[in-house]
């Protein structure tokens, strides 16, 4: 896999977070004042702080990989993409004011001795975010109040019509969970049910 290609990965693994905006990596990359990079950071520091814990790491890893490969590339204009030099501009301004966990340093500290995943490497940390994804904080908040509305039977018309999609989004949240959950058993070649007793799967 070309340098080129390992960027790209890690640019959609990254994207699939969804804790940035194309916004605010042009507004980042316009700017040389430090008192407004980190203004414009706020907001997407404040994403990754709802995020599950181990999702937060995975991205953690994910944009280091990043800001440590793409220097890498040759300086020759035909190989610079510039989505990828202002995502790079932008993660290595991110990268510092993102939150990790001290008990998963370690696994932080290891993912920096590797100049990039390997296609396994990373389509487990694919899966394992897969299966930790959980509804957004506001969402889930939201559904367990419309929940005990309808159990005093209190629900609107519109209150009913917006808990029945959030009840959707969750069922299939958690059908893909399952999904990611099995197709790493067999990566793995180990049993469904080993290996959501070790990653302590629990139904959304």
């Amino acid at each position: 896999m070309s340098t080129h290609d390992q960027l790209y990965e890690l640019q959609r693994r990254l994207d699939r977070f969804q804790v940035y905006r194309s916004s605010e990596i042009e507004a980042v990359v316009a700017t040389r004042d430090p008192a407004e990079i980190a203004h414009l950071l706020d907001p997407v520091v404040d994403r990754v702080r709802e995020m599950y814990e181990p999702a937060q790491v995975d991205l953690h890893n994910a944009l280091s990989a990043f800001v440590r490969l793409y220097p890498s590339l040759p300086w020759d204009p035909p190989s610079r993409d510039p989505a990828l030099e202002n995502l790079y501009t932008f993660g290595r301004f991110l990268l510092p004011r993102l939150p990790v966990p001290p008990e998963r340093e370690m696994l932080q500290v290891a993912e920096r001795a590797k100049p990039y995943p390997s296609t396994r490497e990373a389509t487990e940390v694919d899966l394992l975010y897969s299966i930790r994804r959980q509804l957004p904080a506001g969402a889930a908040r939201r559904y367990r109040a419309l929940m005990k509305k309808r159990r005093a039977e209190l629900l609107t018309d519109a209150e009913h019509a917006e808990l029945i999609r959030l009840t959707d989004e969750s069922e299939q949240l958690q059908a893909e969970r399952v999904q990611s959950l099995a197709e790493l058993a067999h990566l793995r070649r180990t049993s469904l049910a080993k290996l959501a007793e070790d990653l302590k799967f629990q139904p959304a």
